[in-house]
């Protein structure tokens, strides 16, 4: 039994060494002693191009600076980008810039960033500035702007009282999504809305689709939206359903995985002042033909083909609105809220609605009448595949093929008879690995410890093994 118990207090000393050494690497930054004198430090976003830094400062101190290093993080993101340049370290005066190039980096409108500078002494000490915070906006046009809590409307054509729509808009449907789900956004949401085609276009990633008719940035809490002044009909579509996307990723977002792609663009679709027409009727035509996909096949991305592509968003909808006609508003918050854990998809709907996937598949289409036989065999479809933590920062962008858009992936078509190329998935990003030497070096200490204490423990439990044989 003393065996025993000292294996357990080892195995616990072990594991707590697991935090100790990436803490106290962070921990040997300092801030910037008062002997330093700084006269610019300055961030100018020019959207779409570029951010550019500058800094100057006077060292006084008795320190001699070799490097010093940009450092940068968007919001929504965990992992800090950094770029660095050498110094004269036998010169008191200090200055850098650096031009981050938003062409090959696109950087959203209404994406704050954070940002700080880094001075490194020949010994490799680190001395941090204070960290200053800016948005990117867009400040091409005339924009007029309306804020309220965290939500920021930012437009150029139209009057007053169409942005006061838009924001009454946004605040009704975040108002909508805590009363009846429980769910609540936890981040600032920051809309440019674009009068035209030609405009929105030039504020989106380079090389969008022509037909692109908005796109919103659930990881930044931003969106560019196609609302031509006075139209009430596409604010009463695009802004509740790009809102419910922003807010049921912000609740629910987790380093394993995501939600159903069909409960995600289902929720927001139905979200919508209206189901558009078209949707309704192309899901009733999958009901009249037999063509009804398995929930697990839309899990996590619509088929191709344009017919079933279509079909699937009035699928998702007609399910969402079967869960909150049988079990309840309050049952589908739970259910989103579960994933907020990580869990799979079925473990999600299993300690919620106590059914799998497949399940809730049978179960609504019978509610419809349709045929059990004709429901494809959903044993041969794979399950979606959990992503595993990552501490890289992934830029993760939801799109809307008009008159819906997906959660996270891509672009927002716009209402035009173009059939898109493809077809939302369920994640699409894009990961950038820091040039920060320091956060290199970290890295592989804790693979070292990590991989020193797996060693000590299998030694451990080998030694006891062989005693409680002795024994």
């Amino acid at each position: 039994m003393k065996t025993m118990r000292f294996v357990i207090y080892l195995l616990a000393a072990m594991a707590g060494l697991l935090f100790f050494i990436p803490i106290q690497a962070q921990a040997d930054s300092q801030v910037f002693p008062t002997e330093i004198n700084i006269t610019l430090n300055r961030a100018t976003p020019n959207f779409p191009d570029n951010v550019s830094f500058e800094f100057n400062a006077t060292n006084n101190s008795l320190l001699h600076f070799s490097k010093i290093e940009l450092n940068y993080k968007l919001q929504g993101e965990v992992a800090i980008k950094s770029r660095s340049q050498n110094l004269n370290p036998d010169t008191s005066l200090i200055s850098a810039s650096y031009i981050l190039d938003t062409q090959k980096e696109f950087i959203p409108p209404g994406v704050h960033i954070r940002y700080y500078w880094t001075l490194y002494t020949q010994a490799n000490d680190r001395y941090d500035s204070p960290a200053q915070e800016f948005i990117v906006n867009d400040e091409r046009f005339p924009f007029k702007e309306l804020s309220s809590g965290f939500i920021t409307i930012r437009w150029y054509e139209g009057s007053d009282a169409f942005g006061q729509a838009i924001l009454n808009k946004v605040k009704a449907t975040a108002n909508k999504l805590s009363s009846q789900y429980g769910i609540k956004a936890n981040s600032s949401i920051n809309i440019h809305v674009y009068p035209d085609q030609r405009t929105l276009y030039t504020a989106l990633p380079p090389n969008s689709e022509e037909f692109v008719g908005g796109q919103a940035y659930v990881k930044y809490g931003a969106i560019s939206l196609l609302i031509p002044p006075g139209d009430d009909k596409e604010i009463g579509r695009s802004v509740p359903h790009e809102i419910s996307h922003l807010i049921v990723y912000q609740a629910t977002s987790n380093p394993y995985n995501g939600i159903p792609l069909w409960l995600d663009e289902g929720l927001a679709v139905y979200n919508q002042d209206e189901v558009e027409g078209f949707l309704i009727e192309s899901f009733q035509r999958g009901v009249d033909k037999r063509t009804l996909q398995p929930l697990r096949t839309i899990s996590g991305r619509f088929p191709n083909d344009p017919v079933l592509f279509y079909q699937s968003y009035g699928e998702s909808v007609n399910v969402v609105k079967y869960i909150v006609e049988k079990y309840g508003e309050a049952k589908l918050g739970q259910l989103l809220v579960a994933f907020k854990n990580g869990v799979s998809y079925d473990e999600a709907l299993v300690s919620v609605l106590g059914i799998t996937t497949d399940e809730l598949d049978r179960q609504w289409k019978l509610s419809l009448g349709y045929p059990v036989s004709d429901v494809v065999a959903i044993a041969a479809t794979p399950t979606p595949t959990i992503a595993q933590p990552s501490p890289l920062p992934l830029t993760t962008v939801a799109a809307v093929v008009l008159p819906t858009s997906s959660n996270i992936g891509n672009p927002t078509v716009g209402f035009l008879p173009d059939i898109p190329k493809g077809s939302p998935t369920s994640n699409s990003s894009i990961s950038v690995i820091s040039a920060n030497p320091e956060t290199n070096n970290a890295l592989l200490i804790v693979l070292a410890s990590t991989g020193i204490t797996a060693a000590l423990i299998t030694i451990t439990l080998s030694v006891v093994l062989v005693i409680r044989r002795k024994q």
